[in-house]
């Protein structure tokens, strides 16, 4: 997850600064008037989610197919990958990220998937540095080694992407589509961020390969999240290239998105959660970090809400907190800090898309340092929040039965 953007003065307080009261100004001043208290404000209506009522079948197969998550194959995932995996600022970095890559593929063809692995071209001038002055008076030495410019030591690898689609039975160009990135900052070991997100995916390849379902579902490992979040973004954009170059009848369609993004680290301490937007109209006042969060647009609420109750029908366990509640009227665009993953050029384009985190450094200590390790991390909370993706993902995916119907 990328380091949060500084947030300027809004225009009003800017406004505000710069008004010249009219007594200052020489101009005659209003007799005073008597402010009409304001209007209260409607309390917010509070939505309590309720688990679905599934047909027996369908209820059985779902509780199987969450059994199946392992926490000791979610550790092993998440221990085996390399530490500091970026494509710079050293060459050690680049080919911690490139042996990621090569992991990641000989554990989906360990698992029995099929997997496309398309490239991801870094932005030009990506990481570029300027080289150090020399001394005054110094003489170029030909035979002395240079350094390498991020830029250069990227261009070694070749990037991709990893791309699972699990083909849907009766819709397969409805697409319900989830995501975690594998890159990592230069000098963290990433546990977190998202070496969760990573075992998670893995994990629901595993298993989800073997049910059956209407819709397609696809499940993806972005490159160079930390970087801007140019892997989703590529892909983002030449899938919706090549989507309109097709006949409407075989462009797909993308249900939802949903982007995972550090859903490890969990605390019971009083004060253990910051909250951003504390003391906004509807916003609940949360300050212990033991609950996942579902961010989204207030556009896309359906899909939020399907969601969450989905989750919790698959696992009454995992506790989710619905953070969904702009624009409003408060606030005519979504906050720079809800859109610090890879749903959000998925959201640019229209679609309905969600980040499920743990909130980063609104409660991680660790996030982007050396001590974003496993054994920071809540294993059972983790583990109760892999089982209630993967049968979420199941249920959004229309289930079927193991004969199809």
């Amino acid at each position: 997850m990328p380091i949060p953007p500084i947030v300027s003065l809004t225009a009003s307080v800017v406004a505000l600064l710069f008004t010249v009261p009219q007594a200052l100004a020489g101009q005659p001043t209003a007799p005073p008037v008597t402010p009409r208290p304001p209007a209260a404000a409607p309390a917010p209506v509070m939505w309590t989610p309720q688990p679905l009522k599934l047909d027996p079948a369908v209820a059985a197969a779902l509780a199987e197919l969450t059994a199946g998550v392992s926490s000791e194959r979610l550790i092993a995932s998440i221990t085996a990958l390399p530490h500091g995996r970026s494509a710079g600022p050293t060459a050690e970095h680049a080919a911690r990220l490139a042996a990621t890559q090569d992991l990641l593929a000989k554990e989906l063809k360990a698992i029995g998937a099929e997997f496309t692995t398309p490239s991801v071209p870094l932005r030009r001038g990506w990481g570029a540095v300027k080289p150090p002055a020399k001394p005054a008076g110094s003489k170029p030495d030909d035979d002395a080694p240079q350094a390498a410019t991020p830029t250069e030591t990227a261009a070694l690898h070749e990037w991709k992407n990893f791309i699972v689609d699990l083909p849907g039975a009766k819709l397969p160009r409805e697409v319900v589509l989830i995501s975690a990135h594998f890159d990592s900052v230069p000098d963290a070991p990433g546990a977190d961020d998202d070496g969760t997100g990573v075992a998670a995916i893995l994990e629901m390849v595993r298993l989800l390969k073997a049910t059956k379902h209407e819709r397609t579902i696809r499940l993806c490992l972005f490159n160079h999240e930390e970087n801007g979040l140019i892997g989703s973004t590529h892909y983002a954009r030449v899938w919706r290239e090549q989507n309109k170059s097709l006949p409407e009848a075989e462009r797909e369609k993308i249900i939802g998105m949903v982007s995972i993004d550090m859903m490890g680290y969990f605390s019971e301490k009083p004060n253990s959660q910051q909250n951003p937007f504390k003391g906004m109209p509807g916003v609940p006042d949360i300050s212990v970090g033991d609950f996942l969060a579902i961010c989204g647009s207030s556009q896309h609420s359906a899909l939020n809400r399907e969601l969450v109750v989905a989750m919790l029908t698959a696992e009454p366990a995992c506790k989710t907190v619905l953070i969904d509640f702009f624009p409003n009227e408060q606030m005519a665009f979504i906050p720079p800090d809800l859109l610090r993953s890879d749903h959000a050029p998925f959201l640019s384009s229209g679609i309905a898309a969600i980040m499920l985190t743990d909130t980063s450094n609104f409660r991680n200590p660790n996030y982007h340092k050396p001590t974003d390790t496993l054994e920071t991390l809540d294993i059972a909370r983790f583990t109760a929040g892999v089982r209630a993706m993967t049968g979420a993902v199941w249920l959004l995916a229309r289930p079927l039965d193991k004969k199809g119907s």
